[in-house]
């Protein structure tokens, strides 16, 4: 899988290995949520298969979608600069 997304297309085989060995698999349901703003990052997360809905409830309280994450996509990256 990681082979196949852009954001990592660019490592070489043994380090895809390496990350891969750092990295989990959550099965999630059609309306589960994976996290929410304002909640500690953990980590960086990719699309295997299916669709994510990123969304953000606006002032008035109506859910508004931000993006549709697709297989291969990553998102939640910003989590990347903040990881200490």
């Amino acid at each position: 899988m990681l082979a196949q997304t852009t954001f990592f297309a660019g490592l070489s085989e043994a380090s895809r290995r390496a990350l891969a060995s750092v990295c989990g698999l959550r099965a999630a349901a059609r309306g589960d949520v994976l996290f929410r703003q304002g909640e500690a990052a953990h980590g960086l997360w990719v699309c295997h298969s299916g669709r994510v809905r990123l969304s953000r409830r606006g002032p008035d309280g109506r859910e508004r979608v931000l993006k549709i994450v697709r297989p291969g996509e990553t998102f939640a990256e910003a989590v990347l600069f903040e990881l200490r």
